[in-house]
């Protein structure tokens, strides 16, 4: 089981990745991400943009108030996700 957690400052902010879903609190990004209905993932320097239902929806993580070292875990695990579940992903 791949399992993150990147915790910030604000003790309620996180982002949580394992092979099921992404759960994102982080400041104005709550969201849930259910890997099964990913198509394809795109990763820019401080952002990850999900294709959801087959490519018809986009949603995107910002990452930019990660510290760097943080940016780097989660997009690895988020490669790592890609590539358990057969997902193609690129960088932008």
């Amino acid at each position: 089981v791949i399992i993150l957690y990147n915790t910030l400052w604000a003790s309620v902010s996180s982002l949580k990745i394992d092979v099921n879903s992404i759960v994102s609190r982080l400041p104005k990004q709550n969201q849930t991400i259910d890997w099964a209905a990913v198509s394809r993932v795109n990763m820019g320097v401080s952002y990850i943009v999900f294709s959801v239902n087959g490519g018809q929806k986009q949603r995107k993580i910002d990452l930019s108030g990660l510290i760097f070292e943080d940016v780097k875990s989660v997009k690895s695990k988020v490669v790592e996700a890609c590539e358990y579940k057969n997902i193609s992903y690129q960088n932008d």
